[in-house]
């Protein structure tokens, strides 16, 4: 390989597998965000609900 194409053979197409690996972690960490964020509402609606039963 070295031989026909050089060094930046060994490179070629590295560009894309990036940009694929930014674009599938950003797509991850806004699915984790949001989950939480769900939680949270959850986790908070069931805190009123068990205030509002004590009273």
């Amino acid at each position: 390989m070295i031989r026909y194409e050089g060094l930046r053979g060994f490179y070629k197409g590295m560009g894309t597998k990036i940009v694929q690996s930014v674009f599938a972690a950003s797509v991850l960490f806004m699915v984790k965000e949001e989950i939480i964020k769900g939680y949270a509402v959850l986790a908070d609606k069931s805190k009123k609900v068990l205030v509002n039963l004590r009273n």
